[in-house]
C-alpha cells in the first residue's frame, strides 16, 4: 500500500513506487499489522510481502486464510527485532513463502540494487 492509500501490483514501475516509498522512512506509531494482511489476503494475489518489526496477531487465523486461498507470504524484517522475526518467519514458512531479515543498512542496499520485477 502507498502513502496516498493506494494499492499496487508488483513489477515495472510499482517497483520504483515501492522503492521511493520506502527511503527516508522512520518507523513510528503503531501498524495494524493484521488488518492489512486481511485486506491484502482478500484481493487474493498469488503473493504478499511484508516489511515490518513486529509479528502479528491471529497468526494462525491468517496463515490458514493465506493457505486456503494458496497465497504465498513474504516477510522483510530488520535486525534488532527478534520476536518479530521468529513469528514472520513462521508465517512465511507455513504458507510457501520466503522470510529475509536485514539491519537498516542491509535493506537499503538491497533496494538500491533489486532488479524491476517483469
Amino acid at each position: 500500500m502507498l502513502s496516498d492509500g493506494g494499492w499496487v501490483a508488483g513489477g515495472g514501475d510499482s517497483d520504483a513506487q515501492v522503492k521511493a516509498l520506502l527511503y527516508d522512512r522512520q518507523p513510528a506509531g503503531v501498524t495494524a499489522l493484521r488488518d492489512g494482511l486481511v485486506r491484502a489476503l482478500a484481493l487474493k494475489p498469488r503473493s504478499v510481502v511484508v516489511l515490518a518489526v513486529k509479528g502479528v496477531e491471529d497468526g494462525d487465523a491468517l496463515i490458514a486464510q493465506a493457505q486456503s486461498a494458496d497465497i504465498r507470504v513474504h516477510t522483510v524484517t530488520l535486525s534488532g527485532y527478534p520476536a518479530a522475526a521468529e513469528a514472520l518467519k513462521a508465517l512465511s514458512e507455513k504458507t510457501a513463502g520466503k522470510h529475509r531479515a536485514f539491519t537498516d543498512a542491509d535493506l537499503m542496499d538491497w533496494l538500491d540494487e533489486a532488479p524491476l520485477l517483469p
